[in-house]
């Protein structure tokens, strides 16, 4: 185990693992262009884009683990890495909704490797403390890129239309697979990687569903990411048609963002004071207490168009979900 973490590793896999957060928020404000580009009769049709990246995600968190611990680190991140280009360059000519969605469920899937195989890469090299401060290093770049993605994407859009967003995912992606090809080693040793085989699979599978704790913390997580996956697809929608707040969506959504994710931050520290269970406990109390308090206003009070209100409930939900969410998936990553 190295006793030093090498910043140049800590940035190239903060950077990589930021292509999902950039692929979901930098796209928010090209709701309205692409949904009268393609000429969507209903306004939930847009929410798709981010649905169908989840949906590409999902099935890659599967596939890239068992991979990398047969084939190695690099070689399964590369081709994960060249899968998110191909889904940018898809999406960049896509003639119809259904070919965007398409690029969308592609980018999803390969950009779900850069998650699963950056944390793998860390556990290969270090271990306890070591590896915890690590990760503290690279949730700052969780803080910062769903802050303010949404305003680099606003920005593109002030120079040139929506298609231009997708080639700067494109240009990020070449990016990182030079970055990767030129700069990482493996870090899986020959004999330390597992054969890919339908027994090995089974055989884990079963391991995990046999599992109490594993399926109890698998459902709630899957059910609190849920909640996070209808305000990312609702979130433009809800703050320029319920709030008439178009014009300052960038603005609300950068900062729940920066609270939630600073919050993530400190978390860590509160884990290892408390007990994880506790915390989870908790934060879902803060979770359902705040929004069945917020339902019951909605039924008995007029504040529909509260924003402020809103924004608060919003806030601390998000703080929940993405401390959470950041959280389950080292504990599953390949080993």
């Amino acid at each position: 185990m190295n006793s030093k973490p090498p910043y140049s590793l800590i940035t190239r896999l903060a950077y990589l693992m930021s292509f999902i957060a950039l692929a979901i928020d930098g796209m928010l404000p090209a709701f309205p262009q692409i949904s009268s580009y393609f000429g969507l009769v209903s306004q939930n049709e847009i929410q798709k884009i981010v649905f169908f990246i989840f949906l590409g995600m999902s099935v890659g968190q599967i596939l890239f683990g068992p991979l990398s611990d047969a084939f190695g680190r690099r070689k399964v991140l590369l081709l994960g890495v060249s899968i998110f280009i191909a889904g940018s360059v898809f999406c960049i000519y896509a003639q119809t909704f259904d070919q965007l969605l398409i690029g969308r469920v592609i980018q999803g899937f390969g950009a779900s490797s850069c998650r699963i195989i950056g944390v793998a890469i860390i556990r290969d090299l270090f271990s306890g403390s070591e590896m915890g401060r690590i990760m503290s290093f690279i949730m700052i770049f969780f803080i910062l890129i769903p802050a303010f993605a949404p305003s680099i994407g606003q920005a593109v859009l002030f120079f040139y239309d929506w298609h231009a967003i997708f080639k700067l995912f494109l240009i990020a992606g070449v990016f990182g697979f030079l970055w990767v090809f030129l700069k990482q080693e493996e870090t899986l040793d020959l004999e330390n990687r597992n054969p890919l085989t339908i027994e090995r699979f089974t055989k884990g599978l079963k391991d995990v569903v046999s599992s109490k704790e594993a399926v109890g913390y698998g459902l709630s997580s899957g059910l609190v990411f849920g909640a996070m996956v209808g305000y990312l697809s609702c979130s433009q929608l809800i703050f320029a048609i319920v709030f008439d707040a178009e014009h300052l969506f960038i603005y609300i959504f950068g900062g729940i963002a920066l609270f939630a994710g600073l919050t993530s931050y400190f978390n860590a520290s509160l884990v290892r004071k408390y007990k994880m269970e506790k915390i989870c406990v908790a934060g879902l109390i803060l979770m359902t207490g705040t929004s069945g308090i917020y339902l019951l206003a909605l039924n008995f009070f007029e504040i529909e168009n509260n924003l402020t209100v809103a924004l608060v409930r919003i806030g601390n939900s998000s703080h929940f979900i993405l401390s959470k969410s950041a959280e389950f998936p080292l504990d599953l990553a390949p080993i």
